[in-house]
């Protein structure tokens, strides 16, 4: 399920004139996957359908899909930091313990 707050956001761009495109390219630059901004466009053109899990037709297990895609579009986009993360941790890893089976002490900065 989609957070509140990004279905209110949909619902006042769309009042306010914006395409279905454009509300859904903002969201996305706000941090919500593509399964998300699609979720809550789609509650706010039918929000008597959305209310509940049982008036919608739909399993509660495709709720907990939908939670999944978005965090995985998150991930995503935030991999590459981590694994620029991980290789500065490797190479100064390797540098100590270069530094260290050398002899070369003065290469350590501790102190």
């Amino acid at each position: 399920m989609v957070d509140a707050s990004a279905v209110e956001y949909a619902k006042k761009s769309l009042s306010e004139g914006y395409s279905e495109d454009e509300i859904q390219v903002a969201l996305k630059d706000a941090g919500w996957g593509d399964a998300d901004a699609a979720e809550a466009l789609r509650q706010v053109k039918s929000p008597a359908k959305t209310a509940s899990a049982g008036a919608s037709g739909k399993s509660p297990l495709e709720g907990v899909k939908a939670f999944f895609a978005s965090i995985a579009e998150r991930v995503k986009k935030l991999s590459w930091i981590g694994l620029l993360g991980v290789a500065f941790l490797v190479v100064g890893v390797l540098l100590l313990i270069w530094a260290l089976a050398t002899g070369c002490y003065h290469c350590i900065i501790i102190r």
